[in-house]
């Protein structure tokens, strides 16, 4: 028995799947399939049998009616009808496993059908198999890549974990950090006294001689302990009163001694000096560089230039500015310029409020009017471009 070819097909004879198990060109497994309609039309002897079949001069063909198509099995006719009859029996049970008996469901599961088809026939022959292992099979269920599934899985929660721990430890030692000494702190003997318990008794001084005045108790950390006495009671008796903290002291009245002694060996007045520094740090910003020149004058120029590929020039173009800020009233300024090199690709453009004819006759830049520059403002006095 061998079967040629497994086909499924509509009524009226399009060619819905076709899987082949021996090698045949294209041309006859059309032909075969193409007359297989008129073959049904002039046979009428399998009409109404539940399994039918239609012979011709070396092929047969056993068909068998799904609702509204063909499942066709092209054999010769040499094979056995008794197992032809059987692998179509099987084929007719794997069919609706895998697709819905109409046309747009199997052309879409045509793949899937195939599949199934090569499970069932192999080289033309049929497998002793069943659906279930044909279910199987399809399904490609391994042991293996669950067990390896398995193993991936617990290693991820294992790292999971690992974070998980590392993170605690990690908050649990901010913590610590944050709060040092509490939840480690031993506790020291001696809780009486309206002190902390644990914290020592708290100290209260006897009033000095002569002093009506009540001596204010403390409970500093420590005071309980026989050094911590003796201290506070040298302090007592020498008039000092117990401190509680750190205190910021102001050091004007040593800088002014200071700035006394010098102004002193320099023959200054010092009242000046102070009054010129409280003046300049109103004025300045704190960060902030304070000018000493009474002129400024700045200069900026950019360049851009433009490549090719091969590393040939372009474009180019320099553009440039000169700008001058006064920082004292009533200031007559002028500015000569004197060049280096050759600036004849050079175009020179002063301010419109700058002289022209001085700085056409001799570089000069000098204001029109007799107004003088305005105090602590840039302005722009002359622009270049190449």
């Amino acid at each position: 028995m061998v079967v040629l070819s497994v086909a499924i097909l509509s009524k009226t004879g399009k060619v819905l799947l076709a899987r082949q198990f021996v090698d045949m060109s294209r041309l006859r497994i059309e032909g075969l399939l193409a007359a297989f309609p008129k073959l049904i039309e002039s046979g009428t002897e399998g009409v109404g049998k539940q399994h039918t079949y239609v012979e011709t001069g070396s092929i047969r063909y056993v068909y068998q009616p799904i609702e509204g198509l063909y499942l066709l099995l092209v054999t010769t006719r040499g094979s056995n009808i008794v197992q032809d009859l059987d692998t179509l029996r099987l084929l007719t049970k794997v069919v609706p496993e895998y697709a819905q008996v109409t046309e747009e469901d199997v052309t879409r599961n045509v793949f899937d059908l195939i599949f199934a088809f090569d499970e069932v026939i192999t080289l033309g022959y049929k497998e002793n198999t069943t659906l279930e292992g044909i279910r199987t099979n399809l399904e490609m269920d391994s042991h293996n890549e669950k067990l390896h599934l398995m193993v991936v899985q617990s290693k991820m929660n294992e790292a999971n974990k690992a974070a998980q721990d590392a993170a605690k430890v990690i908050r649990s030692a901010a913590g610590s950090r944050a709060m040092p000494g509490i939840g480690n702190t031993p506790s020291l003997e001696g809780s009486s006294g309206g002190g902390f318990p644990g914290l020592g008794p708290s100290f209260t001084p006897p009033p000095t001689s002569g002093s009506s005045s009540p001596v204010p108790s403390t409970s500093n950390f420590g005071s309980g302990s026989k050094y911590g006495e003796e201290k506070a009671q040298a302090n007592v008796k020498a008039g000092k009163m117990p401190g509680s903290g750190l205190s910021i002291k102001s050091k004007t009245k040593k800088n002014d001694v200071a700035m006394k002694r010098m102004a002193d060996e320099e023959g200054i007045d010092a009242a000046a000096i102070v009054q010129q520094q409280s003046s300049t740090a109103a004025v300045a910003a704190p960060g902030a560089v304070v000018r000493t020149d009474p002129v400024e004058v700045r200069l900026t120029e950019t360049v851009q230039v433009s490549y090719d590929r091969d590393g040939a020039l372009i474009k180019c173009e320099v553009k440039g500015a000169a700008s001058l800020t006064c920082h004292e009233e009533a200031a007559a300024l002028q500015l000569q310029l004197e060049y280096y090199g050759d600036v004849a690709p050079f175009q020179f453009t002063p301010h419109p409020g700058m002289s022209k004819p001085e700085w056409t006759a001799s570089n000069l830049l000098k204001p029109k009017s007799s107004k003088p520059f305005p105090k602590d403002k840039t302005l722009s006095i002359l622009k270049w471009r190449y």
